[in-house]
């Protein structure tokens, strides 16, 4: 710290100094750990102390200023982990508008306030001289700030973009899983993760190919033949002694316990990928190739249930003609029965 005061005073103009300053304020470290978490979770990046200092020594004394080097260097590995995470790849409008006015040169007086606020950090940018990536770097340290109040807190207008709600949710699951007793409360809640997240997106996975079956929570498609999609009813639930007895929270995720009826499955990991994936699932996304890791997982998981759901009594057939065909086995006699789709 004396050493880079010592510099302030010689050459405030230096980006080491700026940022010094930068990675002194709490809200900054706080993003910062973040990304660490996420190197870690989604790209399984093992830190070591080496790989801190290293990540530390570009932060601070790379070509840029810290919000760059961040995201910027491609002989750390950290820094080529975390760089997947640069919010100048997000593309809302809110934010493809401040890039085309800001390289445009149009006034705004409010970002003129904000960037004036700057120069106690020795943060500088020339309004009247854009360089390119310029926008890129402002968006960037909105995006460190973003925990933090600074002069009229022009970069908070962009903060409901970097919220990293779903990482929240993971920490929240995570943690309900680790110190699971059973309270009432505890369970409610980790019954509408089961029920809501983890469930739906196993089935909405597993139904993809059969829209069908959308409205149909508790159908599970087995496989199409001759044009004819088949399916079994399936009961998928937690296994609520089992998430009480095993250890089920790990450092690079958790288990989850299903049953399906009666009959227990293995435990099941999830990472962040998977639980981002569920999610996604959730809202409507069709994976594609960028998904593979956990697309895998996903596959089994849906293999253990339809490997349950084979020994059922009951199927259906659905003819794609808008009927419905039930088979139900009652002791040594198969009924069949039409239903309208």
């Amino acid at each position: 710290q004396f050493i880079f005061r010592r510099d302030e005073s010689v050459n405030p103009d230096l980006k080491e100094v700026a940022n010094f300053k930068l990675l002194c304020i709490p809200g900054v470290q706080n993003v910062l750990i973040t990304q660490l978490f996420k190197a870690r979770l989604i790209k399984d990046q093992f830190v070591t102390t080496r790989t801190l200092l290293d990540f530390l020594h570009h932060l601070l004394m790379g070509p840029g200023y810290l919000f760059d080097n961040l995201f910027t260097g491609a002989e750390n590995d950290l820094i080529k982990k975390v760089s997947d995470f640069d919010p100048a790849r997000l593309h809302t409008y809110e934010l493809d508008q401040f890039v085309l006015r800001y390289e445009l040169g149009l006034v705004d007086a409010e970002l003129d306030d904000f960037l004036a606020a700057l120069e106690p950090l020795h943060i500088k940018f020339d309004r009247q001289c854009v360089k390119p990536g310029d926008a890129t770097s402002l968006i960037r340290l909105f995006w460190l700030l973003q925990h933090e109040s600074l002069g009229n807190d022009y970069h908070r207008k962009f903060s409901a973009f970097f919220n990293e709600s779903l990482f929240e949710r993971y920490s929240e699951i995570w943690h309900l899983h680790r110190n699971y007793t059973a309270d009432s409360e505890q369970k409610r809640s980790l019954n509408r993760f089961y029920a809501f997240e983890l469930i739906a997106g196993i089935q909405r996975y597993a139904n993809r190919k059969a829209p069908e079956l959308s409205m149909q929570k508790e159908e599970f498609f087995l496989g199409e033949f001759g044009g004819v999609k088949i399916t079994a009813p399936v009961e998928v639930k937690p296994d609520w002694d089992a998430i009480r007895n095993k250890h089920t929270a790990h450092p690079t995720g958790f288990d989850v316990y299903l049953k399906v009826g009666q009959n227990p499955l293995p435990h099941i990991h999830i990472g962040l990928n998977l639980f981002e994936l569920l999610d996604k699932l959730n809202n409507g996304y069709r994976p594609n190739k960028y998904d593979k890791n956990a697309i895998v997982l996903l596959d089994e998981i849906v293999e253990l249930i339809a490997e349950q759901a084979k020994s059922s009594s009951e199927i259906k057939f659905y003819d794609g003609r808008q009927r419905v065909y039930r088979a139900k086995a009652d002791d040594d006699m198969i009924t069949i029965s039409g239903m309208e789709g």
